[in-house]
């Protein structure tokens, strides 16, 4: 279920297809937990193909996009078998395209539990009742941390219950499409904002590994400048939006506080909790998260709600099942362009791409720019910037070119920003078109345009300065 939906009714039963669907999608996520446990990535073609059948049995819920995007990946993969690609390669990109939504499926489970329960409306409630001004800024800071606790899971969570929320308080159809444009821009903006920086992200955690003698700490201040330069800007932009005539009664604080307290222990609990099983008995993180998301979603019903045990357990088990299918075109989008970037990646001479970055022969502040507009402009057509970030660094560091690795690595992480926020298939874009409804090109080239186009200009600005002050000199940081 998209947590921006009430819950289905207590008779409402599944068809037949969408039935089928969901355990597909269940036996799906275990055999990804498996392969993440055991690093054996043979188990990656089972939830392959058990995906597969989840397309089938909704394909009335798979949009265009999606469907095109899978059937690319499809047609990439026969080619890559057909110019010598092993099997090996192929089980490697289709377990890592796997992860994500193996992680949608069970953060549904945890959805499932806490979605309705009075903590998360009393904080929610709170948050969504502030002036403009001081909501932006919760909604920004909330999704910054949900992110770097959870990633897109943890986006998509916060943005659910918001919307929700919302809906709940709001009738006037105009007023709710003004709230509903500026909560979505200010949470997407936040969870935006944690590629500049986040030492526990994806992104840095693939980068910094390629660069030698070089920590998160050597980077830190440019990530962080650069993240509060991000959300500042977007606030500036918040602020011109249009606002809803209304009259505000300010929400209760009452509970707000203890409330806050336990949803934040929830999302650090999980995070947490998964980091000690990877520790003390060697389950691979992703696995742990996994198993930790699962586990959460049981203790937090047992904890919030009333009844007997296993009546909680039973509507769980049951809410579960019945929002299993509500994600299939996320699950279906994602997985197709997360494997496709992988794919493609194997098919890309490196040394092609390190000679023709050499022959160009950019300033530091030129090769900056390139990979700006080559990283979001590839997003644009599904390559994710996973992908090509890890190709333009990896090739710019073996060609040995002259550049600073701060700047290589804002370059980089700028891309990748502006792909999240505008791209029609990034997660970020389609997560939030699927939770709100509104079309992936509404969210982000109308809304994010302006600000996405304005802050790579201003960045783009910030790599020349940078470049003259460096003087012509050799400074590989």
């Amino acid at each position: 279920m998209l947590v921006g939906e009430s819950e289905p009714p207590e008779h409402y039963r599944l068809s037949t297809r969408e039935a089928f669907s969901a355990w597909f999608l269940m036996l799906a996520a275990l055999s990804v937990l498996i392969d993440k446990v055991s690093g054996n990535h043979g188990f990656a073609l089972p939830a392959l193909v058990l995906i597969l059948g989840t397309i089938v049995t909704t394909w009335s819920r798979i949009t265009l996009t999606s469907r095109l995007m899978a059937a690319c990946a499809v047609g990439v993969t026969i080619f890559f078998a057909m110019t010598g690609g092993t099997l090996d390669a192929f089980l490697l990109a289709a377990s890592r395209a796997l992860f994500l939504p193996a992680l949608l499926v069970m953060m549904t489970v945890l959805q499932s539990s806490a979605q309705n329960s009075e903590p998360v409306g009393l904080v929610a409630r709170f948050v969504i009742d502030q002036p403009p001004s001081r909501r932006f800024g919760m909604l920004a800071i909330t999704g910054h941390i949900f992110g770097m606790l959870l990633n897109l899971a943890g986006y998509r969570f916060l943005l659910g219950i918001a919307l929700k929320q919302v809906r709940q308080m709001t009738t006037d159809p105009d007023i709710l499409a003004i709230q509903e444009r500026r909560i979505m821009n200010a949470i997407l903006c936040g969870f935006g904002a944690t590629i500049m920086w986040s030492p526990v992200g994806i992104a840095l955690n693939l980068l910094l590994p390629l660069m030698e003698d070089f920590e998160w700490i050597d980077y830190a201040p440019y990530g962080i400048s650069t993240m509060l330069g991000f959300i500042g800007l977007r606030y500036i932009f918040d602020r011109a939006e249009p606002r809803p005539n209304r009259n505000r009664i300010p929400a209760s604080r009452q509970g707000v506080i203890n409330a806050t307290l336990r949803l934040m222990a929830l999302l650090i609990g999980v995070t947490g909790s998964a980091a000690l099983t990877d520790a003390i008995f060697g389950i691979p993180m992703q696995g742990s998260l996994l198993i930790v998301i699962a586990i959460a979603a049981v203790i937090w019903r047992l904890l919030d709600w009333s009844g007997p045990t296993r009546t909680k357990l039973t509507h769980l088990a049951k809410s579960s099942f019945l929002a299993m299918p509500r994600p299939a075109n996320e699950i279906a989008l994602l997985l197709a362009t997360g494997y496709l970037g992988l794919i493609l990646v194997e098919l890309i001479p490196a040394d092609v791409v390190r000679k023709l970055i050499t022959d160009m022969g950019l300033s530091p502040a030129g090769l900056s720019a390139v990979i700006v507009l080559a990283i979001a402009g590839s997003s644009m057509i599904g390559i994710s910037p996973m992908i090509t970030g890890t190709v333009c660094v990896g090739a710019v560091i073996a060609a040995q070119i002259d550049i600073p690795y701060p700047m290589l690595l804002l370059a980089t992480l700028t891309g990748w920003s502006t792909g999240m926020l505008l791209s029609p298939v990034a997660a970020t874009v389609v997560v939030t078109s699927a939770i709100s409804g509104r079309p992936v090109n509404q969210i982000g080239l109308r809304w994010n345009g302006t600000f996405i186009v304005t802050f790579t200009i201003i960045m783009l600005c910030v790599f020349i300065i940078w470049g003259r002050m460096l003087d012509g000199g050799s400074v590989l940081a």
